[in-house]
């Protein structure tokens, strides 16, 4: 029996989702200031993941639907994301959570700029001033003059740019390949990615791990498929017009585990910039869903 789930509670699973994948970072960081080997915890979390993916699909008799249908497409997004867990892991060690989350908000605008230049999609004036708002929400939220660029906060800065663009061209694979792949392939495939590229890497160096590390791994695998789940759900059953804003709750809470694990307080620039940068995204999301319902209309008129 096919189960109804409200757009209200299709707003809970994003919720929740979004706040999962949050604990996802939060052991990135615990596990990267317990110095494990980045190819250590790329190879042992992606690990845990397919294991457990491959269980709940075969639970619910979907493991038919893992095998992707453009390989080489989903091997170029695995290796995105394989070179984005190696910047991640830097970023989120030496950065505050609610820094990194106000970076990370020029996703959708980065998306964008890419849809314009590969897939053709024109941008409006509109959008490009919206855009221009964002990148400026995040100097303001990042603060440069003020950054702390000694120790390993300095290799966090360098690579937050790079770290933001991975992310963001990971997630413009996801919408170039929508059409032709499951959810489940472009779950499963990224992660068997990193770990066929990292398993030569751990079996020339593999470093004996503490328990607390052996959990952070895990969690985060599990953190991940769990997280992937909720979005499944959130996105089958309610438009993305309504679904994609509550991506921004990540800053709350950000700022919540970043205060509770680390003391981390927002500053007063980190909360504007955020503010500057979300009303610049939602405004550009909703710029792109009005013009997606003028499109319907027109070709059903």
């Amino acid at each position: 029996m096919k189960v109804s789930v409200s757009y209200l509670q299709a707003i809970g699973y994003a919720l929740l989702g979004f706040s999962v994948w949050v604990g996802c970072d939060v052991c990135m960081k615990l596990a990267g200031q317990s110095r494990l080997p980045i190819h250590q915890f790329g190879f042992l979390s992606s690990l845990t993941a397919v294991v457990l993916f491959l269980l709940i699909a075969a639970l619910r008799g979907r493991l038919s639907l893992m095998k992707p249908n453009r390989i080489k497409w989903e091997i170029f997004r695995g290796l995105l994301r394989v070179a984005y867990i190696f910047s991640a892991v830097v970023i989120f060690t030496h950065l505050p959570l609610t820094t990194v989350y106000s970076a990370g908000f020029l996703g959708p605008m980065i998306i964008s700029i890419l849809a314009a230049v590969f897939l053709r999609e024109p941008l409006s004036l509109r959008q490009v001033l919206a855009i221009l708002a964002g990148f400026a929400g995040v100097l303001i939220a990042v603060n440069p003059s003020a950054a702390d660029l000694t120790g390993g906060s300095a290799l966090g800065y360098v690579l937050l740019p790079a770290g933001v663009l991975l992310f963001s061209g990971g997630l413009f694979m996801l919408r170039f390949m929508a059409a032709s792949e499951t959810d489940e392939s472009m779950v499963f495939f990224p992660q068997m990615v990193m770990v066929a590229a990292m398993l030569p890497v751990c079996l020339w160096h593999f470093e004996p791990m503490e328990l607390k590390q052996c959990l952070y791994v895990m969690a985060f695998g599990v953190f991940s498929v769990a997280g992937w789940l909720c979005m499944n759900i959130a996105y089958r059953h309610a438009p993305a017009a309504i679904v994609s804003p509550f991506h921004y709750s990540i800053i709350i809470t950000g700022a919540i585990l970043g205060y509770l694990f680390w003391g981390d307080v927002p500053t007063w620039n980190l909360v504007a910039g955020s503010a500057v940068i979300i009303a610049a995204g939602i405004y550009i999301g909703r710029i792109a869903h009005q013009a997606q319902a003028a499109r319907a209309v027109g070709e059903t008129g």
